[in-house]
């Protein structure tokens, strides 16, 4: 999928990855959802495996859990974008690319006072890696654990 690109294009920007994503519930991390139980995307389920990150997907009709993710989204799209036009992807992304570099990533945090450049140098694992893309594509096989450890 092209998002496992990107989303790999991410962690490269950030020197690493995550121990866990959060998401949104979106069709292309979980599937299905009836308390709290979820069916995640299988193939996006074999990607995190093979990237070595878990899933965390905000519950469903809960705003005030899916701060995280929306506040994000909401802070890029008032900053970065709004306003902006852009001839194709590569231009859209040459300029996030300078907006991360000259204003969101040099910015004082609101909540925690710190600079998020020296934030993101304090913690990076200074990863060589260049992809957490498995190779030859994702697993084939893919089971679910559900909370009351009955393995389909």
């Amino acid at each position: 999928m092209a998002v496992f690109v990107k989303i790999d294009a991410a962690f490269r920007y950030f020197g690493g990855r995550p121990e866990e994503c959060v998401y949104d519930q979106t069709k292309l991390v979980v599937l299905h959802e009836q308390y709290r139980e979820l069916d995640p995307n299988p193939a996006f389920a074999a990607y995190a495996t093979a990237a070595g990150f878990r899933i965390y997907a905000c519950e469903g009709y809960d705003p005030e859990g899916k701060g995280k993710v929306e506040a994000g989204v909401k802070y890029v799209k008032g900053n970065a974008l709004a306003g902006e036009v852009f001839d194709d992807w590569d231009h859209l992304e040459a300029h996030v690319r300078q907006w991360l570099d000259g204003v969101a990533n040099v910015r004082q945090h609101g909540t925690t006072g710190a600079r998020l450049c020296a934030q993101l140098k304090a913690t990076s694992p200074g990863s060589t890696r260049t992809s957490w893309l498995p190779s030859g594509g994702c697993c084939a096989s893919i089971r679910t654990c559900r909370r009351r450890c009955w393995i389909s």
